[in-house]
Parts: C-alpha cells; structure tokens; sequence
C-alpha cells in the first residue's frame, strides 16, 4: 500500500494518477498509517529545497532547465516536513519502504539525515530508504553518514547527461565530473546486497543521443542498472524536445540500439511506461 505525504501534510494513497485522498496529516493522522502494515510511503520535501539555483533561481543563479523551479509563475510549497515528521515517528514501525525526495534535491543542507534522525530510522534496520539525487553533495562525508544511518537503500542518480557539454545544457552549471564522480563513490562505498544504486535518467531530444554513453556510465559506476524515462514538460518552451508524435519514432528507434548495446556488455536497461513502443 502506498501512501504519500507532501510537504504541507496533504496525504494520498495509490499510484500517480489513480490515488484517492487521505486528508491532510497535520488535522488527523489517517487509519490507514494507524492501522496499516507494510506500507509504502512516499514523503515529498518542499519543492523550493534544491542546491542548483537555491531556493529563489535568478538569472545569475539559475535551476535546471527542466526544473519547475525555472518558470516565471513558479510557487514554492508550505514546508512543514518537521511537524510531518513527529507525527509519523509513532507509525514507523509498520513501515517497510520510505521514499524521501519530490522534486527535492534531499542531500541539500542535509535535508534528508534531519528526515532520518527524526523518524529514527537507525533503530528500524529492515526499512528500505529510497531517494533520487543530483549527486552533487553527496561527498565522502555524507556516504559515511548515510551508510551509518541507513542499512538498506535504494538511490537514484539523476545525471541526465552522457557528456559535460550535454550536462551544461540541462543542468546549467559545469559540474558533471563531480556528480559521476560522487555516484562513484557511492557505488564502490557501499554493500551492493543492501544498497541499491540506479543512474535513472531523463530523456528528451537534448541527450537522447547519448544513451550509449549512459549505459558505460551505469556499468563504469557499478550502478545496478540504468533506467530511462522521457523527460515531462514543465513549460510550453520545452514541448519540442520532449516525447511529441513528431519525435516518438527517433525515441524508438534510440531505444532499440540501446537495447542492443546494452546487452553486449551486460547492463540491464529499464524504459519508463512512457517510452514508446
């Protein structure tokens, strides 16, 4: 069963698209967090809390181009992740998967080891942490924090680029040799029986030509497998280079040699839904 919180305490249940209401966790906990077992849950930090561009991007401090962040009528969301926190420290035992992230870079400020800390997860060994990351906090330090906190996780490594020209383009900043390096240094860190890593990447017409190259990262890195999954519009502007009927045939045919060369030094490759077949 899954359940996810955003970060102003409204509570949902099910997938993306088919998930009915809970109400607002702040006002009552629901019965199904209080009564339920093995649950699923997905917490959403605030959706201003990113390292690139900071909270307010300007044009000398811009977010990703892809980034929500980056539209003019963008609203940051009420943050009351502590107070979410407290109240969901008395259910935690009944949770097996805790997903922390949003549109979030949660290793930002520490954000994610405050989460962590308040809910106690080091007491609950047999939760599995899940996250997505742009990787590039997380250094040597945070690891040890992480691996010392956290006894098995999922991570997922959002480079979105197979070359630094590329990574300037959609991340707007010349940092792609840090976030591959960090990711690196995760992977060989960590105890792959209970750490997952995955290079899970978006894709749009700026780097679909470079799929090759994101396979040999996901294989270089020591990654689990990559996963690939088109990039969603966040604004008009971009339509063009995201899955459209004009393009859907180069992202098929991207796929296919993708596949192939994937298979040939064996990397396991995962489309999202929305791929085309």
């Amino acid at each position: 069963m899954k359940i996810t919180i955003s970060s102003n305490g409204d509570a949902r249940i099910g997938d993306l698209g088919k998930s009915k209401k809970l109400g607002n966790l702040l006002v009552a906990v629901p019965d199904k967090i209080q009564s339920g077992s093995g649950l699923h849950l997905e917490l959403e930090l605030p959706n201003f809390h990113c390292n690139i561009g900071g909270e307010n991007p300007t044009q000398g401090q811009l977010a990703c181009l892809m980034c929500p962040r980056s539209r003019s009528d963008f609203v940051a969301e009420m943050d009351r992740i502590d107070q979410i926190c407290d109240l969901l420290a008395n259910y935690v035992g009944q949770i097996d998967q805790l997903h922390i992230a949003g549109l979030a870079e949660p290793f930002w400020k520490d954000r994610i080891g405050e989460v962590i800390g308040r809910l106690h997860i080091e007491n609950h060994p047999a939760i599995k942490v899940g996250t997505t990351t742009n990787a590039l906090l997380l250094d040597s330090a945070a690891c040890d924090r992480w691996f010392s906190s956290v006894q098995r996780s999922e991570v997922r490594f959002s480079i979105d680029a197979g070359t630094p020209d590329t990574y300037l383009k959609i991340r707007r900043i010349p940092e792609f040799e840090l976030a591959v390096g960090n990711m690196n240094r995760f992977c060989r860190k960590r105890d792959s029986d209970r750490h997952t890593a995955i290079l899970s990447n978006n894709i749009n017409l700026l780097n679909l030509s470079e799929l090759h190259q994101m396979v040999e990262m996901a294989k270089n890195n020591f990654c689990h497998y990559l996963s690939l999954v088109p990039t969603s519009p966040t604004d008009p502007s971009l339509l063009n280079i995201c899955l459209n009927r004009d393009n859907q045939q180069q992202f098929m045919e991207a796929a296919q040699s993708t596949r192939e060369f994937a298979g040939q030094i064996g990397v396991e490759v995962v489309f999202g839904a929305t791929w085309p077949r």
